[in-house]
């Protein structure tokens, strides 16, 4: 009886070890602002996006004592984070190419002085 039952404990051991455990992924960490930025009328917020996000709402007050409410005046716009330069050697001759490297952020450009 104890050989048949070392057996059968040795076989579930081995069956456990051919499939390998699933973890479930937790969920990433919600947004963040990296950046808030004002230039004169200009307002632009940058953060990672949220995988699988179908939108974003965001919400202003003209001061931190006030009501929040929706502001539905931003918008997501591209700016230049750099340039990278490839040179390809042909038979012709080199062959140069500019690669503009490209981010978004959102912005809210019909910002008034006071807010």
């Amino acid at each position: 009886m104890n050989s048949r039952y070392a057996r059968s404990a040795g076989l579930a051991f081995f069956v456990s070890l051919s499939f390998p455990q699933v973890s479930s992924a937790a969920d990433p960490p919600p947004p963040a602002i990296d950046t808030f930025r004002s230039t004169g009328s200009v307002k632009a917020l940058r953060f990672e996006p949220y995988p699988a996000a179908q939108a974003y709402t965001f919400y202003s007050a003209t001061n931190a004592g006030s009501p929040f409410t929706v502001n539905p005046n931003f918008v997501l716009s591209p700016y230049i984070t750099g340039y990278t330069t490839i040179t390809n050697n042909t038979t012709n001759g080199p062959s140069v190419v500019t690669v503009t490297n490209y981010a978004y952020e959102w912005r809210h450009t019909n910002a008034t002085a006071a807010t």
